[in-house]
């Protein structure tokens, strides 16, 4: 436990110093506190119950509700769902089982299934349900979709879409495009493409031309609206 707290109190002291906007703060030596006497004169109880507990901070509204980051399974986080809020299941490249997905809202579309613009994604990982990403689009025309395990999002002018890392434990981006348009009208095309899911920079092709943009969004329109459950 001890370990922890002064590790957590590193990173605070790491935040402060090199955070954005944050000017360089000299700390001398008289300054620093001994981390033994801190934790003497802390109010935090010692006993925890065998549990060495870190700062809470949810990553979605269920955990919110729940109070905690880590779930036993999938049904648990449903079951801290409230009503109206929904879930959908969905399988990820490079995951091996279902991925949940929880959203606080849903809209009905035009071929009658219930979608959603917005959602967080939840995965089982070493015996345990953990946040792994959120996905969001931009109106009720783009709701979240999915093709060939890759979990997509869209906004009107950019397209991105998800998979899992070899290992299975987290969420990278397959693609991320974009298009802007300076004040003149003229647009610009950016952003990346990999061919599969690993962090090697030759597996990452950066798009400028409309083409490659275009393909990208093709594929998400040609991909399935996820249908989520409102409980």
């Amino acid at each position: 436990m001890k370990k922890k707290i002064a590790l957590a109190l590193i990173v605070m002291s790491t935040v402060g110093l090199f955070g954005c906007g944050n000017k360089q703060v000299d700390i001398t030596e008289d300054e620093i506190l001994d981390t033994e006497e801190l934790l003497q004169n802390t109010d935090a109880p010692e006993d925890v119950s065998g549990v060495e507990q870190t700062d809470y901070i949810p990553n979605s509204f269920v955990e919110e509700s729940a109070g905690k980051n880590a779930f036993e399974s999938y049904d648990e986080v449903i079951s801290f769902l409230q009503s109206g809020q929904a879930y959908a299941y969905i399988e990820m490249y490079g995951y091996d089982g279902k991925v949940l997905l929880v959203t606080e809202n849903t809209f009905v579309d035009a071929d009658g299934k219930t979608v959603a613009m917005q959602a967080g994604a939840y995965a089982l990982i070493e015996d345990e349900v953990w946040y792994v990403t959120a996905v969001s689009s931009d109106g009720t025309a783009r709701p979240l979709a999915v093709k060939d395990g890759i979990l997509m999002e869209a906004e009107q002018h950019g397209v991105s879409g998800y998979f899992f890392v070899p290992e299975g434990d987290a969420v990278m981006a397959k693609f991320s495009v974009y298009e802007s348009f300076d004040a003149d009208g003229n647009v610009e095309y950016g952003g990346f493409v990999r061919q599969t899911n690993s962090f090697d920079e030759s597996n990452e092709t950066w798009i400028s031309t409309e083409e490659e943009y275009q393909n990208c969004y093709e594929e998400y329109l040609s991909a399935t609206p996820i249908e989520f459950t409102v409980v």
